[in-house]
């Protein structure tokens, strides 16, 4: 009977602390910069949401970029910027798995910053071929 009970709570517990994708979807921007401007923002926010341990793992082979708050061996959410085409991203959050369901309050504290680097990001990339004249400093990224 005993066994039984034990099986029983841990079939109750399985998946807690499991990453959850909540959110997924396509932006416009190259990934590499939405996701530096987000680790960037997200690195100097002032708040009880990101005062864990902030890790960055850029994948360029698999044009992709992984950006997690947490330990290494529980994550409180992921972000993941993968390039869909040459100025659009896909974005994937993860989020904590709880007794309760996936905690989605993270994603208070973790969207406002993509939402803000897809306003940020350029509508094209700078015209190489001159670095004067009336297409000199179009596309380039304001410092935030």
């Amino acid at each position: 009977m005993l066994a039984i009970f034990t099986l029983a709570s841990f079939a109750a517990y399985a998946g807690v602390g499991d990453q959850t994708p909540v959110v997924s979807e396509t932006i416009r921007g190259d990934y590499q910069r939405l996701a530096d401007c987000f680790y960037e923002r997200v690195e100097k926010a002032d708040t009880q949401t990101f005062k864990y341990v902030l890790n960055k793992n850029d994948l360029p082979s698999a044009k992709k970029s992984r950006i997690s708050q947490g330990a290494s061996y529980f994550k409180n959410w992921e972000a993941t910027f993968s390039a869909a085409g040459p100025q659009s991203t896909n974005l994937e959050v993860s989020v904590t798995t709880s007794l309760w369901g996936p905690n989605r309050g993270w994603l208070d504290g973790v969207m406002p910053h993509v939402r803000y680097c897809a306003s940020a990001e350029p509508l094209s990339r700078p015209d190489n071929s001159s670095e004067s004249g009336a297409g000199a400093g179009r596309g380039t990224r304001r410092k935030h």
